[in-house]
């Protein structure tokens, strides 16, 4: 099947570029890359691109939202103004960034980082800022492109290096595995699989499985199934929210106890992962 993206940003795009041949798709026709704002606006105006012979995938970051779950933000972006979207419309929420997806191949982003695997964590989309996390792993490699490259310089305005973009699609074209990172990002598998659907319905029959989706899709959609996958999207995001804050707070300590033996604002930024504003704040 033609699907076409819709995608949040460059790195949303190169993903979603990688998931439809694995899942046995061609890829149509990119839209987007205007962040956030602009796809929770205009999600529903790209439904004309789901027929029962060609498909569109949006995809976009669960931390942008603002939301407690997933099931919340597919109300306010799908359901409020497409209560029954076609079973060839898709929008997904990398949770809690897509960089979590990425982390998700450890194995391959280790190698891709030349660092070791130990320091990637296990449950990325526990990480509430996967993308910083991602930078601060690439700030630890061997290689001096990764360091350069991904990291912003000591001091810059910018969130990433000036190679960010051009190195993630190195990563994500060339190192990413997706079998791997499935097993790893919840929210990666539900993606996979609800695209793998799409394969089964040129396999077996358009409207035998299009009626077959439908079906399960109306059952997913009642209130006290949406009310359960808030409450458990809820106790991800506070056990997330807690294991970031005690990583901070111990970030923090360490900080304090070089700034007082007076090692440089720079190493500490590349001992500790915090940024700049910070280590100034606890000076």
């Amino acid at each position: 099947m033609i699907i076409s993206i819709v995608a949040e940003g460059s790195t949303e795009k190169a993903v979603a570029e990688r998931l439809l041949p694995f899942c046995g798709h061609a890829v149509g026709t990119v839209y987007g890359e205007r962040g956030c704002k602009y796809i929770r606006q205009n999600a529903t105006a790209f439904r004309w691109l789901a027929t029962e012979t060609t498909g569109v995938l949006i995809l976009t970051d669960f931390r942008d939202t603002g939301m407690d779950c997933v099931p919340a933000a597919l109300q306010e972006y799908i359901f409020d103004k497409l209560p029954n979207p076609p079973s060839t419309y898709i929008c997904r929420f990398s949770v809690n960034e897509i960089e979590s997806w990425l982390l998700a191949d450890r194995d391959g982003l280790a190698k891709y980082l030349d660092i070791n695997i130990s320091r990637i964590p296990l449950q990325p989309e526990c990480e509430p800022y996967p993308k910083r996390t991602l930078i601060n792993l690439a700030r630890k490699s061997k290689k001096r492109l990764i360091r350069e490259g991904i990291a912003p310089p000591p001091g810059h305005l910018s969130s990433v290096g000036p190679e960010y973009m051009p190195l993630m699609r190195g990563f994500i074209s060339d190192y990413w595995d997706i079998g791997r990172a499935i097993d790893f990002a919840p929210s990666l598998k539900r993606c996979v699989y609800r695209l793998q659907e799409l394969t089964k319905i040129e396999e077996m029959g358009v409207q035998i499985m299009s009626d077959a989706i439908e079906a399960f899709r109306h059952v997913a959609a009642s209130p006290e199934l949406r009310e359960a996958e808030r409450m458990r999207s809820k106790a991800r995001h506070d056990e997330a929210q807690a294991l970031y804050n005690e990583r901070r707070k111990k970030a923090l300590e360490i900080a304090k106890k070089l700034l007082e033996v007076g090692d440089s604002i720079e190493k500490i930024i590349s001992v500790t992962g915090l940024t700049r504003e910070e280590i100034e704040s606890i000076r």
